[in-house]
């Protein structure tokens, strides 16, 4: 009987480890699924609102906005020109719509005061605008508990020469920003001018609204081969957006289109610990382009710099394309 007891004792220790092998196996899968999940960070650029407006119409597109990030839980980066509001008619309340950004647990960050290109105007002039956006911004955040840390170009335009790329990215760094390229996103603005346009117009409207959410799912496919190409994988996309009434009508819609393609909704600091992100932004063009599209120029991998648009959003826009 010795021996039988020690065989079972011995094929009941195998089973032991097997079954810790494979607990081990399973874990380790789980770990490689969740680092490699998909994520997206919501940003939001031109606060309060990109067009001037009315008090009133301009409480409802914020309302609406954060309506939708507040029922699915949203934390997002909103990216703010204190100049627009300041030369407008309604200051008192487009200040209002900010606060509400803040007490609606967003968070906000420099679009520099005067949504200048940095184009056409010198480096000192671009630098002194941020700054004045910065002595806006600075208190307002400090009320809410926050600090000023992210900053995105308008335009996305970085530096058309390398001298000026060069000292904007370190007066950026010594004043303790953070950049916020993109890496999806781009033409929402298009379709939304395309959608005041036509306001009033239902079946019209309908189709603008129809054809942004197809862009949307459009501009991820388009991202996200462009990621595989030029990175080797998938990673955080960081999607950009615009204060406007397409966005406060059919946030909601753009948003389960992102959750139905499998991504999780995070926010930018989170997505930003990828480490894709610290290589930076590695060229100097004029032109305004996302973050994968940059690095696919730096590498020689050909793939276009922007999504193509619907062919009548541009003409109902009232906006000649390039």
């Amino acid at each position: 009987m010795k021996p039988l007891k020690t065989l079972i004792m011995k094929k009941s220790n195998l089973f032991v480890l097997l079954f810790i092998a494979l607990i081990g196996i399973i874990f380790q899968a789980c770990q490689e699924q969740e680092k490699h999940k998909r994520q997206l960070v919501i940003t939001i650029d031109d606060l309060p609102l990109v067009f001037p407006t009315t008090a009133d119409s301009a409480m409802l597109i914020t309302n609406k906005l954060l309506a939708t990030l507040t029922k699915y839980d949203i934390e997002s980066v909103g990216f703010v020109n204190e100049g627009k509001i300041l030369k407008s008619p309604h200051s008192d309340t487009l200040h209002q719509a900010l606060e509400l950004w803040l007490e609606n647990g967003q968070e906000l960050g420099n679009h520099t005061y005067s949504h200048y290109s940095l184009n056409e105007v010198s480096t000192d002039s671009f630098k002194n605008d941020i700054l004045l956006n910065e002595k806006y911004l600075q208190p307002l955040l400090e009320k809410h508990g926050q600090t000023l840390r992210y900053f995105r170009h308008p335009y996305l335009q970085t530096g058309g020469d390398s001298l000026k790329k060069e000292r904007i990215d370190q007066f950026l760094e010594t004043n303790g920003y953070t950049q916020a390229l993109i890496t999806s996103g781009y033409y929402d603005w298009l379709y939304a001018a395309a959608y005041r346009n036509v306001h009033g117009k239902r079946e019209l409207e309908e189709k603008v609204a129809n054809a942004y959410i197809d862009y949307i799912n459009r501009d991820l496919d388009f991202n996200e081969y462009a990621a595989n190409l030029v990175v080797g994988r998938e990673i955080p996309m960081i999607m950009m957006f615009h204060a406007n009434t397409l966005n406060a009508d059919h946030f909601e819609k753009v948003i389960q289109v992102i959750h139905q393609r499998g991504y999780e909704i995070v926010t930018l600091e989170e997505a930003l610990q990828d480490t894709i992100f610290q290589l930076g932004n590695p060229i100097v063009t004029t032109q305004p382009m996302g973050w994968l599209q940059r690095w696919a120029i730096h590498k020689g991998i050909p793939v276009d710099t922007l999504l193509q648009v619907d062919p009548f959003i541009p003409e109902l826009a009232n906006f000649k394309m390039y």
